[in-house]
């Protein structure tokens, strides 16, 4: 579930298109569901990222996930453990 504000969810579902990977588009696109929305949460924060059972709250958890999982990225030099 993404924040349908853009910013780092953006970010996110670009990553996740670059990726090739299929998700669930989930927007909040005004403040009125977030009350009931919120206590639902895992974390109660938005964005929030599922994958396997495993929940990620943080918009730069959860980029940092996403590029540490992608093969490509993990090819390149600079991703590469020293």
């Amino acid at each position: 579930m993404l924040c349908g504000l853009h910013g780092w969810a953006e970010t996110i579902r670009l990553m996740l298109c670059t990726m090739g990977v299929e998700f669930d588009d989930h927007r909040v696109v005004s403040s009125e569901p977030w009350p009931e929305l919120k206590p639902q949460l895992p974390f109660g924060k938005l964005p929030l990222y599922e994958a396997a059972g495993v929940y990620l709250p943080e918009s730069h958890a959860i980029s940092w996930h996403l590029t540490r999982s992608s093969t490509s990225m993990r090819s390149t030099r600079s991703f590469q453990k020293r």
